[in-house]
């Protein structure tokens, strides 16, 4: 376990300049390098600073630590605390610039690092003793290339939590029965899980009976099961902090409606088309489109998503000798198209997929615009779904290993 981590600081260690530094402020991202457990993620309990030449865990008195000998300890994480510990480590290796994470650093956090690095002068006097301290946004893809490729002990972990969520959701099928709610099926899930091992919720689970289930990310609520309706459950676990994910929709009752057997197959089968571009098999659609997917214009968020994907497909190529399998797109094209000549593309209002591991939405997304290449080693969901409002809803997901060999549904069950 210890040379795990080290690995990976020594990998990202080779990525940084000399004279430059990265303060990770994410708390998968510090959970990934150095094995620190947040009690409450979106609380801050830890920073992971890091040099050409150490590796430092910033942390609250009040949370448990390892005891890595590649790692300093460094007690103390509140704004002035962490610029202090900074401040020592600029000073002792001559730091020129330090990288900073945009999205999860606290304004005040990066106040307190600015006045101790760049702050001005009181009455002629300097408050610091440094000069020229750069501080920048770090670029995400970085991290992201190293957490992307899963190595033997993550899969491992998420086959684990793959394998009970499967468990879980055949048996709430025997669980159900006219009358029950929503809520109280989320309650018997939760104590399924315990039974079967389950360390957490990856995520809050979804549970959502006939019209509800129109709504992707639908809250359980107390309305009652009825005989002859759509159920929707949409759950995942925690294994040594690796998540699953996994979604199944099916009908309480033995007179399943027309529409619903049609969506039904139609998920099943854009499902499989995705699955089957994984296997680099000509998948349903394509064969109807002479060879290609047709695509939908991307917004600008989308545009900025695919520069991101650019600079993650050339970053893991330059590093690695292993073939990409696809593109995130060519996925997301497999399924939308063979939903769209259907009749359903409006019905279709999400990605096809995403990442996951240490976190349940992980890069790359699965989106119609997203050039990021599939590698092996990589896990992802796949599902597709069709959404009719005042009807319900009908999504299939599993989440997917992505080898050599082909891809391997590591939560199919039925």
């Amino acid at each position: 376990m210890n040379n795990t981590f080290q690995n990976r600081i020594n990998k990202l260690q080779k990525k940084i300049e000399n004279n430059q530094s990265i303060l990770l402020s994410s708390s998968s991202d510090i959970a990934y390098y150095t094995n620190f457990n947040f009690l409450l993620p979106e609380e801050r309990e830890a920073f992971f600073y890091i040099t050409k030449n150490s590796a430092s865990l910033i942390y609250t008195s009040f949370s448990p630590i390892g005891n890595y000998p590649f790692l300093s300890y460094l007690k103390g994480s509140y704004p002035n605390q962490l610029a202090n510990h900074i401040e020592k480590i600029i000073d002792k290796e001559k730091i020129k610039e330090i990288l900073i994470d945009p999205e999860t650093l606290f304004v005040a956090e990066l106040n307190a690092i600015q006045d101790k690095v760049s702050g001005e002068a009181k009455d002629g006097v300097p408050e610091h003793k440094f000069k020229d301290i750069k501080i920048n946004n770090y670029d995400a893809s970085l991290i992201q290339n190293f957490r992307n490729i899963k190595e033997p002990m993550e899969i491992d972990q998420i086959k684990k939590a793959c394998v009970i969520t499967a468990l879980v959701i055949e048996e709430i099928k025997n669980e159900l029965f006219e009358g029950i709610t929503e809520h109280e099926t989320k309650i018997k899930i939760d104590r399924l899980l315990e039974k079967h091992g389950a360390e957490d919720l990856a995520f809050p689970t979804i549970i959502a009976f006939g019209s509800n289930s129109a709504l992707p990310h639908h809250q359980p609520s107390d309305k009652k099961l009825e005989n002859n309706m759509a159920v929707l459950i949409d759950m995942g676990t925690k294994a040594a902090g690796y998540c699953s994910d996994m979604t199944r929709t099916f009908w309480f009752g033995k007179n399943p409606s027309e529409k619903f057997q049609e969506v039904e197959t139609i998920v099943r089968d854009a499902y499989q088309a995705a699955f089957d571009r994984l296997n680099n098999r000509f998948t349903i659609n394509e064969a109807a489109n002479g060879g290609s997917a047709n695509e939908k214009p991307a917004s600008n968020e989308e545009k900025n998503e695919t520069m991101k994907a650019e600079k993650t497909t050339v970053a893991i190529t330059a590093t690695t000798n292993v073939v990409p399998i696809t593109k995130a797109k060519d996925l997301d094209n497999a399924a939308r198209t063979y939903i769209s000549n259907k009749g359903y593309a409006e019905k279709f209002t999400h990605t096809t997929g995403h990442g996951l591991g240490l976190t349940i939405h992980e890069q790359p997304s699965i989106s119609w615009s997203n050039v990021t290449e599939i590698y092996p080693n990589m896990t992802i969901t796949i599902e597709p779904g069709i959404y009719l409002e005042g009807e319900f809803g009908y999504r299939f997901e599993n989440t997917v290993l992505v080898t050599e060999d082909g891809a391997i549904e590591l939560t199919l069950k039925d």
